[in-house]
């Protein structure tokens, strides 16, 4: 996930702090911090900057805090992000072994044929891909899907049905009614496997989301980069397509996705997205349903301009 300002093109968040992490929220990213001052999932006197913004971002790279480099106190089985195989569903291997906390309906079906390929990794795709589920496959082919390369989940995004489904699942118990999502929040990594609360002009409910990856160490204080379909990302990051990785988890190039940074800018735009990732007939979250929503729901404002080199 990268955090990138587009003029007009991000909402404003009016209010956040840090809360409680939902166990139906950290037990579909696998990673719990058992130091979280904040014990409620309600703001309380201690907030943080206002008036940054919601930005977004989407590189289908396996999250930095998957590399167990969370500075904090973590619960035992719960120390880092547990990623996706390449069909965006399945979670790699892990011990102990993370399931969502809901599955999804239907399951989604995979083909493990198209999962992993016979595929030597470049020297050059490491240090930028970073997604490979074992440190050992950056130069060995890869054997099968049981030690396949890594990615971002695509029930992490917001609005995703499986996100749906685990929303509604702590508004029973609750009563409180939130989107649930994952992201970055600046560069300081102390953060990782924390969860901030943020109410955004526009956007009809709070918003409560999970830091799982490292951002933008220059981000104004204050300002949220949500992981979201189509969100953006650079070429030299991106796991998403064949410019990035030999091992892409979506079929065809980055014009696809509407440039770099930010991805499409109007609604217009998300018609022309891979719909499903490459590996197999999923069929469960669809890319250009979820780039609809978030300018239907005021996660993204469309007619932007773009402000980035």
């Amino acid at each position: 996930l990268r955090t990138e300002n587009y003029t007009h093109s991000n909402p404003v968040i009016r209010k956040m702090c840090q809360v409680q992490c939902p166990v139906e929220l950290w037990r579909a990213t696998g990673l719990h911090r058992s130091d979280e001052k904040n014990k409620l999932t309600t703001c309380g006197a201690q907030l943080e900057p206002v008036g940054g913004l919601l930005s977004r971002g989407m590189d289908c790279s396996k999250p930095s805090f998957g590399w167990g480099n969370v500075q904090g106190n973590t619960s035992k089985g719960f120390s880092s992000v547990v990623p996706c195989r390449r069909d965006g569903y399945t979670r790699v291997s892990q011990v102990p072994t993370m399931r969502p906390t809901i599955v999804p309906t239907p399951p989604p079906t995979r083909n493990d044929s198209l999962c992993c390929a016979d595929t030597i990794y470049e020297e050059w795709v490491w240090p930028y891909c970073a997604n490979s589920a074992d440190p050992q496959l950056k130069t060995n082919r890869v054997p099968s899907c049981s030690t396949c390369v890594s990615y971002q989940c695509i029930d992490w995004n917001v609005l995703s049905n499986g996100m749906q489904q685990r929303e509604a699942a702590y508004t029973y118990a609750t009563k409180d009614s939130v989107y649930f999502g994952v992201g970055s929040y600046g560069g300081d990594k102390s953060r990782g496997g924390l969860c901030y609360r943020m109410s955004v002009a526009g956007i009809d409910r709070d918003i409560i989301a999970q830091v799982i990856t490292e951002g933008d160490a220059n981000a104004a204080e204050g300002s949220f980069n949500l992981l979201m379909a189509d969100g953006g990302f650079t070429d030299q990051y991106t796991a998403c397509t064949a410019e990035g990785t030999p091992v892409p988890q979506f079929a065809g190039s980055s014009s696809r996705w509407g440039g770099s940074f930010g991805g499409w800018l109007n609604m217009s735009g998300c018609s022309l997205l891979p719909e499903y990732p490459i590996c197999g007939d999923t069929r469960h979250d669809s890319m250009k349903q979820l780039c609809e929503k978030t300018f239907v729901k005021g996660f993204r404002i469309g007619n932007a301009v773009r402000s980035n080199p």
